[in-house]
């Protein structure tokens, strides 16, 4: 995933200046037309950022714990980012993830995201 001007900002005050990052208590997990942050997020009227939660530090990456399920769309829509951000709404986008091609949803149908299908680590 790509970190965020935002994220990398506040990292590295916090690590190298000692700068107090208010780290969020969750995570949630969004659905992107565009470049999270600055782009458009999905509107369906359905649709609803969804916590998520991650493993301990494994092996050099940490990975989400559970299955996620986004409400079943009330009408088709397509994206092509995903993001971790800090709130339900609004707030900060600090990681995210093109998918290269569009993702299109049909009406009635949910976007899963498997236990284990986000990888986040550091190179």
């Amino acid at each position: 995933m790509t970190t965020t001007v935002f994220f990398q900002e506040h990292l590295l005050n916090f690590a190298f200046r000692q700068t107090p990052f208010p780290f969020p208590d969750d995570r949630y997990l969004s659905l992107w037309y565009s470049t999270p942050g600055t782009g458009i997020e999905v509107a369906d009227a359905n649709y609803l950022r969804l916590p998520v939660v991650f493993s301990p530090w494994a092996t050099s990456y940490l990975v989400n714990v559970s299955d996620r399920l986004f409400p079943s769309a009330a009408a088709p829509y397509s994206f092509q980012y995903v993001a971790l951000g800090t709130a339900l709404t609004g707030g900060d986008i600090l990681l995210y993830s093109n998918l290269g091609s569009q993702q299109n949803v049909l009406t009635g149908v949910s976007v899963r995201v498997k236990a284990g299908q986000i990888k986040l680590n550091v190179t």
